[in-house]
């Protein structure tokens, strides 16, 4: 009785023992078959009837399946580059994890045909343009949210001045340059425009900032060379200034505070659900509030304020009516130092410095059908400035810069008139010359 029970449970355990190994691993490396380097990453699956179980090849090249049904499967090894390759019979057996070697041998692979079109730029202004965003402006350093000087990050283009924004194309000084708002030629839009020339001399190319806040502008445009016939009085680049809409979706008032200015602007609808809106903003500069506080900048005491908007009207037919316009005006004054500080020309001067700008103008857009649009924009413009030096032993000389702009049309016919006009009385040393053209 005891032989025919242990009997029993021999022949138990030995069938529990086969039903349990009904499955098996296997396990191996996938290799350069010519370097014998391993791949890792390449692709192995089991193909068992009507179903696959695969892997990849971990760092080392080796990979390992578990749970596969013991039997006789097919294997293949695949990886980029390679031709793939297949193991007929691969005998999966219970009890005994299998381990294979796969080798694959490099192999070209041939693409199908790649045809490449271009289409060539409607105009010629495409050639060489850069877009000018404010979300640009406020996130690259030392913009101080001015386009110009946001400009002068892209290639071709060089400051010629830390203290301003004048900016060389090409090699080309900025006198070269044209600044545009909306299409049109207008007057350089800056403040300052004295800041960092010798003995403080007004320019008509630039200044310490641009008139027009960040809180303005919508995305303008850079170009560099390659202009169409609208553009025919510039050298060097072309600064294409262009103001945003207000929100058509309620009122919104912003303060932004800086280094260059506090500003407060405001926008909305005039009418909720009639599309008109209007933008406006005014700005002050931060070193003139600090130095009404009695805080000492240097030198000089600098001040300066701009006023700018934007209204946009929507007809019917797809028209749409757009008044803009910007003002400012700015000043400094340097005090002449104790002769026994003179290092340049400039320190033995009292300098008065003042400017005005005003830009005022109107764009007309209507869509003539699904492909062609009219646009007409008409602006006018004025830059005065006026610089008055006393020399401590000569009699006091008047420098006086005047621009004028006007332009009708979209990006063409422009007239404008500029002169510098010294008084009688010259230093000995000064350089001030009569500068007078018109175009």
């Amino acid at each position: 009785m005891l032989a025919r029970l242990s009997l029993f449970l021999i022949c138990y355990v030995l069938c529990s023992f086969c039903t349990a190994q009904t499955t098996a691993s296997l396990s191996g490396t996938v290799i350069d078959a010519a370097t014998t380097a391993t791949l890792p990453g390449a692709t192995v699956q089991v193909f068992i009837a009507d179903t696959s179980m695969g892997t990849t090849a971990d760092a080392r090249g080796a990979f390992r399946i578990t749970g596969l049904p013991t039997g006789i499967h097919r294997v293949r090894a695949s990886f980029v580059g390679y031709a793939p390759i297949e193991v007929a019979e691969v005998w999966v057996r219970a009890g005994k994890e299998e381990s294979i070697e796969l080798q694959l041998q490099r192999t070209p692979n041939e693409l199908g045909e790649v045809e490449v079109r271009a289409a060539a730029p409607r105009r010629m202004d495409a050639i060489s343009t850069h877009a000018l965003t404010v979300e640009q402006s406020l996130r690259y350093p030392a913009t101080f949210f001015d386009p110009a000087r946001l400009a002068m990050s892209f290639a071709g283009v060089a400051s010629t001045n830390d203290q301003a924004n004048h900016f060389s194309v090409r090699g080309n000084g900025p006198a070269s340059n044209a600044w545009l708002l909306e299409g049109a030629e207008i007057v350089t839009p800056n403040h300052l425009t004295n800041a960092g020339t010798q003995s403080d001399y007004p320019t008509l190319s630039g200044g310490g900032t641009t008139i027009l806040s960040a809180q303005m502008l919508g995305t303008s445009r850079l170009l560099l060379g390659g202009f169409s016939a609208s553009y025919g009085n510039a050298l060097g680049g072309i600064m294409d200034l262009h103001l945003r809409p207000g929100t058509a979706e309620r009122h919104r008032f912003t303060t932004q505070a800086g280094l260059i200015g506090i500003d407060f602007s405001a926008e909305g609808p005039f009418k909720k659900g009639k599309g008109a809106t209007y933008l406006i903003n005014y700005r002050y500069s931060t070193l003139g509030l600090l130095s009404s506080m009695g805080v000492a900048l240097g030198d000089e005491k600098i001040t300066f304020q701009d006023l700018s908007f934007n209204v946009s009207i929507p007809f019917k037919d797809k028209a749409r009516l757009t008044f803009f316009g910007m003002g400012g005006n700015s000043s400094n004054r340097f005090d002449a130092k104790d002769s026994t500080e003179w290092e340049f020309d400039k320190d033995s001067q009292n300098i008065d410095y003042t400017a005005k700008v005003g830009v005022a103008g109107a764009t007309f857009r209507l869509a003539l059908g699904k492909h062609a649009v009219w646009n007409t924009t008409a602006v006018v413009s004025e830059h005065d400035q006026n610089e008055r030096a006393e020399y401590l032993f000569y009699e006091p000389m008047i420098r006086i810069f005047k621009q004028e702009r006007s332009a009708l049309g979209s990006e063409n016919s422009l007239a404008f008139r500029m002169c510098a006009v010294p008084s009688a009385h010259e230093p000995p040393t000064g350089s001030a010359a009569v500068l007078c053209s018109e175009r």
